[in-house]
């Protein structure tokens, strides 16, 4: 329950921003100073639509069921579909990674291969209207023109070149100026550069695998695509659809954001998992007093 509110209470301040009014600006400002940006688009107190959209799409399977209602033998979940119209403003990889999340969620009971043609639907789903997204609006169109010249030069020359004082420079650009340091030698591709490392640019890599890889090579990857493999086979075992959908959804988020690295993001991703582990460590059997049988 108290994740739902937070994204309610996220979507109720993002809404009015949008319009030039923040009323989380209005409430600080009771109580001090406060110098104020309006942003342009919606943000909640997040900050960034990038942050906003990854935060609400981790919530989403916990309103799945919540508060719905039948027309015709159809089950109505408003909550939803008003969280689906608003992601539908604030695009970014997050909103995707829902998109395939409710996907994999709406067919998990069904047989393999139509399980497998829903989550083939919901992934075509998420491209189109990230496609149409771009196109219409124009916004990271040239990150994917930049794209075939980059690899062309990959392929030519062994390595990336990308102007780092260029003032927008997009995710496969971001990636390729790390892997272009990480493929320098062996061993900044196994233990990487450090925490914090300095890759071209003064803020985060746009993509969390990549920048794990970058700051603690291929040790620290694998240390955490092992506990996200482990975690995933757990809660399918289990049958815990709406953790694992939650999971899966950051999982997929993380392909094009850093949501471990903004602390409300990090903090959700946090509790989400500490979810996770109190259903790993329920007790299946009590033999005796003090005596505990905990999964696998």
């Amino acid at each position: 329950m108290v994740i739902r509110i937070a994204v309610i209470v996220q979507i109720l301040i993002a809404i009015p921003q949008h319009f030039g009014f923040n009323p989380f600006v209005q409430f600080m400002s009771l109580f001090f100073k406060v110098k104020e940006n309006p942003p342009g688009h919606l943000t909640g107190s997040l900050g960034n639509r990038n942050y906003l959209a990854a935060f609400i799409a981790f919530s989403i399977p916990f309103f799945i069921g919540w508060r719905t209602f039948k027309i015709k033998g159809i089950s109505i979940n408003p909550s939803l579909i008003a969280i689906f119209i608003f992601l539908g403003f604030c695009l970014s990889p997050g909103t995707l990674a829902a998109i395939i999340g409710m996907g994999f969620f709406l067919s998990f009971n069904l047989p393999f291969w139509k399980r497998l043609a829903c989550w083939s639907l919901a992934v075509k789903v998420a491209v189109a209207f990230a496609a149409g997204y771009i196109l219409i609006t124009g916004n990271h169109l040239s990150e994917f023109t930049e794209l075939p010249g980059l690899i062309s030069e990959f392929i030519s020359t062994g390595k990336f070149t990308v102007d780092p004082f260029r003032s927008d420079v997009g995710r496969f650009a971001m990636w390729m100026m790390a892997i272009s340091q990480l493929i320098e030698s062996w061993r900044y591709m196994i233990l990487g550069f450090g925490p914090g490392a300095f890759w071209g640019r003064e803020y985060s890599m746009h993509g969390q695998y990549i920048s794990v890889w970058f700051q603690f090579g291929l040790i620290g990857l694998g240390l955490m695509l092992g506990y996200f493999y482990t975690s995933a086979r757990f809660l399918w075992k289990k049958k815990s659809l709406v953790l694992l959908t939650s999971f899966l959804i950051i999982c997929l988020d993380m392909i094009g954001n850093f949501p471990a690295e903004i602390a409300s993001t990090a903090f959700l991703i946090i509790v989400i998992c500490g979810l996770i582990e109190r259903e790993r460590t329920i007790p299946l059997q009590c033999k005796g007093e003090g005596e505990w049988k905990q999964p696998l």
